[in-house]
């Protein structure tokens, strides 16, 4: 069984509905797809620190 653990500082909810468990696959696969890759994301960390150190 699949079950999302949702948590904020004061507390935290279970959910275990399929509704529940599907919409936050379809969220977290989301993310996943329109994340960068290792590298593309270490490009990033890079040029972000240049530009504050600056």
């Amino acid at each position: 069984m699949e079950v999302v653990l949702l948590e904020s500082r004061i507390s935290h909810t279970y959910l275990e509905q399929p509704k529940d468990v599907d919409f936050y696959a379809d969220v977290f696969n989301y993310l996943r797809a329109a994340a960068l890759g290792e590298l593309e994301s270490q490009a990033l960390i890079r040029d972000i620190a240049r530009e504050v150190a600056a």
